[in-house]
């Protein structure tokens, strides 16, 4: 009985917290929630000596399970405006991150990014330099470069589950860029 008070108390410390990973195996993968506990209900009843049944109530702030995390790349781009798709997994909508990385150019003032799928179009009005990293992030809400926050016009884009439509735009003499967009597949 002692292990069992002393395993009871090692399990509540253990579900006691706030997004916490819940894994559920599903089809052929595993969904991963992030939860807090609500409620926890034991049954001691005296004949549980080496077990006790249990009940708990776990809330997800975020509805979504996620599974699988996917990069799509880019490199070498070296026109003014790149056409490109993005196929996402999942069953609900998707909070991608976007990493633009300027490797050389020549007077860019300006990147557009536009999903033509979904309308959502991000512009940047700065003058770009060989080196720059550009994170758009859906996660966050934000648009760094180089680490610092920064403004922008436009609205951040959303995707679609399914194929999505891009284009990137590039406005200067001549530029070298790599593109990535990452994102977790979210599912309901």
């Amino acid at each position: 009985i002692d292990d069992l008070e002393a395993n009871i108390d090692l399990f509540k410390k253990s579900i006691n917290g706030s997004n916490m990973t819940f894994q559920i195996q599903y089809a052929s993968g595993t969904r991963t929630y992030y939860v807090e506990l609500n409620s926890l209900t034991i049954s001691r009843d005296s004949y549980h000596v080496t077990y006790c049944p249990f009940t708990m109530e776990l809330i997800a702030a975020d509805p979504a399970g996620y599974s699988g995390s996917f990069t799509k790349s880019w490199t070498n781009i070296y026109t003014s405006e790149y056409d490109c798709t993005l196929t996402v997994e999942g069953t609900f909508y998707p909070e991608p991150v976007i990493s633009i990385n300027v490797l050389a150019e020549s007077n860019v003032n300006q990147i557009r990014f536009k999903n033509n799928t979904t309308g959502n179009e991000i512009r940047l009005d700065l003058d770009f330099n060989a080196g720059d990293e550009i994170i758009i992030s859906m996660v966050t809400n934000s648009i760094t470069i180089n680490g610092s926050q920064k403004e922008f016009s436009g609205s951040l884009p959303t995707f679609d589950i399914g194929v999505n439509n891009l284009v990137a735009t590039f406005t200067g003499d001549s530029r070298t860029i790599d593109m990535d967009i990452s994102y977790r597949a979210r599912y309901l």
